[in-house]
């Protein structure tokens, strides 16, 4: 049997109330019949009007994060632009010692054309010791060293009246552009740039 669209709607959202027909006295529109149709299943037209609202939401969200987003302030947390290493240096069970960039390379790099500025960073790990807690300590080696091989670790190393754990100094030599990126949390870094000065800060 064919059934009509109007009949299908009232079978499939139909309700067991019978409500009167009204004639309507100024005649039908548009505007009346889609405002008629909206409260002809008042459920689907809440979920309807919650999921545009969501998605206004998101895309308010979207533009207000992507407008905010500042590249040069999020830059000014690093040190470079590129970092360029040799590729022990990137090795996290690697200490890197003499794995040093040639200078023809980092001369080769220098005469590239949007390079404007960089330093030399120099890292060595020394026998000079630093007493650390224990938690700086494990939170450093955990990225390289299982929990088992930090308890054994901390078991046998040296520590001082307070507790501390004797640790092997990591040695950094920066040059000029390197030290001027760096965020100074208390005193200052003037006596590394004296002339002839052997300080460590």
């Amino acid at each position: 049997a064919r059934v009509s669209p109007v009949e299908a709607v009232r079978y499939t959202e139909g309700t067991a109330s019978k409500k009167a027909i009204r004639k309507a006295q100024s005649g039908a529109s548009l505007p009346k019949m889609a405002w008629a149709n909206l409260g002809r299943n008042r459920s689907k037209t809440a979920i309807t009007v919650t999921s545009l609202s969501l998605a206004v939401l998101l895309l308010n969200m979207t533009v207000t994060f992507t407008n905010g987003f500042d590249l040069d302030k999020y830059l000014a947390d690093v040190v470079s632009d590129f970092i360029v290493a040799d590729a022990g240096y990137f090795q996290t069970d690697n200490l890197w010692s003499a794995e040093s960039l040639p200078e023809e390379i980092i001369s080769a790099l220098k005469t590239n054309p949007g390079i404007e500025a960089g330093g030399r960073v120099y890292g060595k790990s020394s026998p000079v010791e630093e007493f650390v807690t224990e938690r700086y300590y494990r939170a450093v080696n955990s990225r390289w060293s299982d929990q088992e091989t930090l308890d054994n670790a901390v078991a046998f190393m040296g520590k001082n009246e307070e507790g501390l754990l004797a640790d092997q100094v990591q040695l950094y030599g920066m040059e000029s552009y390197a030290l001027d990126k760096l965020r100074v949390l208390e005193g200052d870094l003037s006596k590394l740039r004296e002339p002839g000065g052997r300080y460590v800060a």
